[in-house]
């Protein structure tokens, strides 16, 4: 049998690669940036790269953090908010839900070992740079998801806290529902945008501090 020559078999290669890229991008929730980089390194490196873009896509199902069912409880406390503000806050728990939800699809979607990530494992893999930005978008993804779970956290903690507040209030002793209410709308803010929040918390650094 007449072996093959090499242009046969980098067609063949190549072929590979492009019905590989075709898989990605049909499986992409949408087709963006993130995407088209994973088909076109398909292409080239799909014995590297099938493993990871080809994984078994994750449930479409996401479990919603308990504080969320939490806030939901006490927004719906009597007495608590009036109806307009209590629609408001749940609009934004809405929002961040949703943005949650994202989150956690893509964290499973780019699941990647660290060893696969590390440089120093994959000595001159041309694959490395990938595995890499994967890594790091990982743990951007990580760092949202924890900073919203600390904004919704800490609104639960102050609907808990303005409730014990309003209570004293309708005994005579109480005396701090008005800062507790400005924090909360502050912390309301935050979901939607934690940078207000995040500057704060630099200004009140040890060595931020001025006087």
């Amino acid at each position: 049998m007449e072996p093959l020559r090499p242009g046969v078999l980098a067609l063949a290669y190549l072929g590979i690669g492009v019905i590989g890229a075709l898989l990605v991008l049909h499986r992409a929730e949408r087709v963006d940036l993130g995407a088209a980089a994973s088909a076109s390194a398909m292409v080239v490196l799909w014995p590297l790269w099938a493993p990871f873009a080809l994984a078994a896509p994750p449930s479409a199902s996401v479990v919603e953090p308990p504080v969320m069912g939490r806030l939901r409880q006490l927004l719906r406390s009597e007495g608590l908010l009036d109806a307009e503000e209590a629609a408001r806050i749940e609009d934004e728990l809405a929002l961040v839900g949703r943005r949650l939800a994202e989150v956690e699809r893509r964290l499973a979607r780019t699941a990647i070992s660290r060893t696969s990530a590390d440089p120093g494992e994959r000595g001159d893999d041309p694959g490395r740079g990938i595995a890499q930005l994967h890594g790091a978008v990982r743990e951007r993804l990580e760092a949202r998801r924890a900073r919203d779970l600390e904004n919704l956290e800490a609104l639960a903690e102050l609907l808990e806290l303005l409730g014990s507040e309003l209570v004293l209030a309708r005994c005579g002793s109480g005396e701090g529902a008005d800062e507790l209410v400005e924090a909360m709308w502050a912390r309301v803010a935050c979901l939607t945008n934690d940078e207000p929040l995040l500057a704060a918390q630099r200004s009140m650094a040890p060595g931020n501090r001025k006087g």
